[in-house]
Parts: structure tokens; C-alpha cells; sequence
């Protein structure tokens, strides 16, 4: 399969409109050995596969159907909840699977459909919420259950769900994903007294720097998610090429053959991954496969 240099200037603008070209940094693409045969493509969306502003260029729609049309398979993962993956798929035209929730469920974009669940054990959940209190004074919560987002007040982020339920009849509901919100503390410290409280009890993610954790059940992340759906494919780890921007991306980035960090990354995927990809304001995913898989870039 062909391999070349990423780099120089081309268009950059999304659909109906381009930005203003802007210098590129080569990306060498000559050392890695594509394998033959089916590949999947597996890609975070925000960061990664959509720009900054959350819409997809037209260049990246075009490679996602020129994938398809080589046989081989798109499978997404993020961190989004199920509410949000039909606006996801009007604006890339995927019509594959998702990995969502940070892998508490795995949706079907052709059929519309939840095809797996890896929910909180319900006699478990009052220990974990506690806990999590406990650990982090002054948390917020809400969760994420398959009937949408339920959020005690003061909670932010909710301006496109209805109103919440308050989280006291939690143990009736299949409840995804914990989310913990706090008003002064970044992500990554919340993250890190929340890994300590719950070790062994939870899944402990981040993927923005907005003051919300995810906590997903004990083993639940993208990566053993991911695992679980390749393999039902019929594939390996070996056949995956994967991108993504954000600590809760490495568990797919540390298992996936072929992976790369995008140019934004954060600086923990950065150090952790080998390979970067240009940023996703600069088309990265799509730059990287038409180098990697030979498709041709438009004129």
C-alpha cells in the first residue's frame, strides 16, 4: 500500500468553504507497515476526526466514504453519550459502529441501534457514588443512562437535554457513566483523587479539561471496548490503525497496531504514542490515511 510524505499546503476549509492554507509539517509514513487485507480505522471525533469548531471539512467526509469503498471498516470512540452520535453521523456520513460513553456502549449508526451495553452493576453503585463523594468535596454528579442525561442541580453542560432527574432512583435505571463536575478543580486532579478512592471500584477517564471525570465500571474504557468489538469482527489488534488527542484515548492508542497521536494532542498522548498525526484543524485522520492507504487526495 502506499506510503509517502504528509506535508506542504493544500486546502484546509470544511464543507462550502476553505480557510486559508497554512504551512504543514511533513509526517513520514514511510517506516510503518500497512497489513493487507481489511483494516479498521478507529478514530476519536472530537480533537481527532472533527476540527475545532465541531464540524467535519469536506476532505475528511471524503476519505471516510472512500474507506468504506475500499472494504475496510470506520469504527469511532469517544466519550460523547449516546444522545449525541446521530448528529455525529449526519456530519461525517458514518454509518458504522461507535464506542461511546468512554466504552459503556457500542451504537450502531446504520440501524440506530445500542448493539452492546457495559453498564455500572446496580448493587455496586451506591458504594461507587459514595465513595466519590467522599473523595472529592463539593463534586457534582449526574449520569448517563440509556434513557439520556439525569443531573442534580448546579450541574453545568445541560443546556440541549431535558431536565434531569435527581440521581436518588439510580439503582432502578441501566446507569453507563457517572459524570463528576467540579467548580474550581481541573480534570486531571479530580482524575487523580478519584483514581485513588475507587482503585479496583471504577474506570476513572478524562478527555477534556472542563472539570469533568467520567467513571465508567471497573474495567470499562475505550480500549476493552474496542478489544472486545474487533475481535467479534474476526480481527486483531494488528489490523487497527488508530487516532486520537486525549488521556482517555490511550488505552485504544497503547492497543491498537498502528497508532498516532494527533499534533494537539495532550501532552501525555504525545510522550505515550510514537507517531503524530497533523492536528485536527489540519485534517489530520484524513491526511494520514489517504498517505498511508493511496486514496487521492481531491484536486
Amino acid at each position: 500500500m502506499a506510503k509517502e510524505l504528509i506535508g506542504g499546503v493544500g486546502p484546509v476549509g470544511g464543507p462550502g468553504s476553505d480557510r486559508p492554507n497554512a504551512p504543514r509539517a511533513a509526517v513520514d509514513l514511510a517506516d510503518i507497515q500497512v497489513p493487507d487485507g481489511r483494516l479498521v480505522i478507529l478514530t476519536d471525533i472530537d480533537g481527532t476526526l472533527l476540527r475545532s469548531d465541531g464540524t467535519a471539512s469536506a476532505r475528511t467526509v471524503r476519505v471516510l466514504s472512500a474507506l468504506a469503498g475500499l472494504g475496510h471498516d470506520v469504527v469511532f470512540a469517544t466519550g460523547r453519550a449516546l444522545r449525541d452520535l446521530d448528529q455525529v453521523g449526519a456530519l461525517t456520513g458514518h454509518r458504522g459502529r461507535t464506542v461511546c460513553a468512554n466504552g459503556a456502549a457500542v451504537y450502531d449508526h446504520g440501524t440506530r441501534k445500542v448493539c452492546r451495553t457495559r453498564p455500572f452493576a446496580n448493587e455496586l453503585l451506591p458504594a461507587v457514588l459514595t465513595l466519590l463523594a467522599r473523595a472529592v468535596p463539593e463534586v457534582i454528579l449526574a449520569v448517563e443512562d440509556l434513557r439520556g442525561l439525569r443531573f442534580v442541580e448546579g450541574f453545568p453542560f445541560t443546556s440541549s437535554v431535558e431536565e434531569g432527574i435527581p440521581v436518588g432512583g439510580l439503582r432502578e435505571s441501566e446507569v453507563l457513566q457517572i459524570l463528576a463536575w467540579h467548580p474550581r478543580l481541573p480534570s486531571e486532579e479530580i482524575a487523580g483523587a478519584l483514581d485513588v478512592a475507587l482503585a479496583g471500584k471504577a474506570e476513572i477517564s478524562w478527555g477534556n479539561s472542563l472539570g469533568v471525570v467520567e467513571v465508567n465500571a471497573a474495567g470499562v474504557n475505550k480500549g476493552t471496548t474496542v478489544a472486545q468489538l474487533v475481535a467479534a469482527m474476526g480481527r486483531t489488534a494488528d489490523s487497527v490503525v488508530a487516532f486520537g488527542d486525549m488521556p482517555n484515548d490511550l488505552p485504544v492508542l497503547n492497543w491498537a497496531g498502528i497508532s498516532f497521536a494527533m499534533q494537539n494532542a495532550h501532552p501525555r498522548v504525545l510522550a505515550a504514542v510514537g507517531r503524530q498525526a497533523p492536528g485536527n484543524d489540519d485534517d489530520g485522520v484524513a491526511r494520514v490515511l489517504e498517505g498511508l492507504l493511496g486514496i487521492r487526495p481531491a484536486c
